[in-house]
C-alpha cells in the first residue's frame, strides 16, 4: 500500500503546485466532458484506489466536480490495462466487453447522480489562509516517517541477483 500512496500524493503534490486552484476546472468545463475526461484519464493508469485518493483531492481542488471525481474513483482501480488484459485472456472477448461496458456505464451514473445530489452534500474548498494546527503537522511528519520506513523496507527486502546465487558469466 505504501508504494501507491507515495506516487498518488507525488502526483497529487506535482498537480497541486503546477497550476493554480481552479485552473484545470475552468478549463475543462462542469459536465459531460469533466466525466468523460476523467474516465479515459483513470482507466488506462495502474492506480490502486489508496493512491488516487489523493490525486482525486487535488483533482477537487483544480475545480473538478464530485461526481467527475467519483468515476475517476469507480473507473481508475477497476479499469487499468493490467487488469483488463487478464479478464480478456482468463474469461473471453464477451465478457470482458461486458466488463468494461457496465463499469464505464455504472460509473457515469455513478457521478451524475452524485452531482445531482451535491447539492444537498458540503463539499468546500480549502481557504486561502486556512491554518492547521500542530496536531496536523505531528501526523504528517508520523505519516511521512512510516512511508520513509516502509519504503526503505521494501528496497532492502528484494534479494538482489548476487544473493540468489545466479552468476553473470563475463563471455555473454
Amino acid at each position: 500500500m505504501t508504494k501507491p500512496l507515495v506516487w498518488g500524493l507525488l502526483l497529487a503534490s506535482f498537480l497541486t503546485t503546477l497550476f493554480p486552484p481552479g485552473f484545470l476546472g475552468r478549463l475543462i468545463p462542469h459536465g459531460p466532458l469533466q466525466y468523460l475526461v476523467l474516465l479515459l484519464a483513470g482507466m488506462p493508469i495502474y492506480m490502486c484506489s489508496t493512491g488516487s485518493l489523493p490525486l482525486a483531492f487535488s483533482l477537487y481542488l483544480q475545480g473538478f466536480s464530485p461526481g467527475s471525481l467519483l468515476v475517476f474513483l469507480l473507473s481508475g482501480p477497476a479499469t487499468n490495462v493490467t487488469s483488463l488484459v487478464v479478464i480478456r485472456k482468463v474469461l473471453g472477448g464477451r465478457i470482458f466487453v461486458l466488463y468494461t461496458v457496465s463499469l464505464v456505464i455504472f460509473a457515469l451514473l455513478a457521478g451524475v447522480l452524485f452531482d445531482l445530489l451535491g447539492a444537498k452534500l458540503a463539499f468546500r474548498l480549502p481557504q486561502e489562509r486556512e491554518s492547521l494546527s500542530w496536531v496536523h503537522y505531528i501526523m504528517a511528519f508520523v505519516l511521512g516517517l512510516l512511508l520513509l520506513w516502509h519504503l526503505c523496507r521494501s528496497f532492502k527486502a528484494r534479494p538482489s541477483c548476487a544473493s540468489k546465487g545466479e552468476h553473470v558469466s563475463k563471455g555473454s
